[in-house]
């Protein structure tokens, strides 16, 4: 997408009215393409939330062929709709509580081969699932996810996800695995995400992109060691179906850890702006557009709607960057609007009431749930229209 000037991207798109999102399929095929050299000898596990279309997630089972080793999701009525659609296996990403109702249709999916794993990480979520195991006659597959941030006095270099800290803590989750009857430890899995979700260039200075640096590779160590240590003892107690690690942003250092079997890769697919801050990135290849309504001066237009910020820390990194025409930025006081985004002109810029502006957000699936449809353009055809999970009437978090 990185090719297309305005003129060409406004051509494409002449016969739709904004706002809509579009995903370049020539782009898209290439992020995959990148990511199946980039996991190296690993398996690829696709998180759905950073892509949420059905459509567009059996597009990248079928492009991926023998590496996709299955989904990472993070709702269980998301996994549950999945596997009925005839994805095989879901990881569920976020420990969740099971009914009765879902654990009856986990059981029925399991006896046709199709696997719900539930993300484990304390005694609780264990005993909860075995009860409800011994009531309906079920051995349910968990996956223990451990805790790889990088703790510093004062700092918690990560995110703040599993309590498993230590062998000794992990031990101890595993032998309560192994005293119950209807649950099985099927895998490993831990997400580092001060290397994969915090960027190479973060807009902050030198000095704090050093900083940050230092720290990652502070990291990458004790990553290593404590990740096989865990997948060791693991072994030795269940035979492991899998070792998830990894994300979009740290797949060559993943692909090298020895105890990982399989990469969950999401981000990369599509390609926010947040992705740009990786020393190597993948292309972009989504976006949305909005439709100039007002002129209110000779240095800026105002468009219809736009205002889709990204979770995470509040910051100016969390709203969307204008793709094209890129003589354009957002107003700091406005920013991106619930119903109008002004936008200020840089250059004499030519713009008038009906014509599009194209964006990206920064992140990636959570613009999926503001379109019921994701546009596919193919060169300079736009050539399929693949629902969203909102298109579908999904609607999980």
């Amino acid at each position: 997408m990185n090719d297309y000037s305005y003129k060409r991207l406004k051509d494409v798109f002449s016969d739709y009215i904004p706002p809509f999102a579009f995903v370049d399929k020539n782009a898209f095929n290439r992020n995959i393409s990148l990511a199946i050299k980039r996991s190296g000898t690993k398996q690829i596990r696709v998180a759905s939330k950073s892509v949420r279309s059905v459509e567009a997630l059996k597009f990248l089972e079928k492009s991926l062929g023998q590496k996709f080793s299955g989904l990472m999701t993070y709702h269980l009525d998301e996994s549950i709709e999945l596997l009925e659609l005839g994805f095989k296996s879901a990881l569920m990403g976020y420990p969740q509580i099971i009914n009765e109702d879902q654990g009856q249709k986990i059981a029925t999916l399991a006896r046709e081969g199709k696997h719900l794993i539930s993300m484990v990480d304390s005694e609780s979520q264990i005993r909860k699932i075995n009860d409800l195991g011994k009531k309906l006659g079920h051995v349910f597959k968990v996956c223990v996810d451990i805790d790889l941030s990088l703790t510093l006095p004062g700092l918690n270099f990560g995110v703040f996800r599993s309590p498993l800290k230590n062998v000794e803590l992990n031990k101890k989750i595993f032998e309560i695995i192994r005293e119950c009857d209807n649950v099985n430890c099927v895998g490993v899995m831990g997400y580092e995400a001060q290397i994969a979700g915090v960027g190479d260039s973060l807009g902050k200075g030198k000095i704090f992109d050093f900083i940050v640096g230092i720290l990652k590779k502070m990291s990458k160590g004790r990553i290593y060691k404590y990740r096989e240590e865990v997948v060791e003892l693991a072994s030795s107690m269940f035979d492991l179906e899998f070792v998830n690690g990894g994300g979009t942003g740290s797949m060559e250092m993943t692909a090298e850890d020895r105890a990982v079997t399989e990469i969950t890769v999401g981000s990369a697919f599509y390609c926010p702006h947040l992705f740009d801050r990786y020393d190597e990135p993948f292309e972009p290849s989504a976006g949305y557009a909005v439709q100039v309504c007002r002129i209110p001066n000779d240095s800026m237009v105002t468009c219809h709607g736009g205002g889709y910020v990204a979770s995470g820390a509040c910051g100016t990194d969390k709203v969307p960057a204008v793709f094209l025409p890129k003589d354009l930025d957002f107003d700091k006081n406005e920013m991106f609007g619930e119903v109008q985004t002004p936008l200020h002109k840089k250059t004499d810029l030519k713009l008038n009431i009906g014509d599009p502006v194209f964006l990206r957000h920064a992140k990636a699936g959570e613009l999926m749930e503001r379109f019921n449809h994701i546009l596919v353009f193919d060169g300079d055809v736009v050539t399929d229209r693949w629902k969203t999970y909102r298109g579908e009437g999904y609607c999980y978090l």
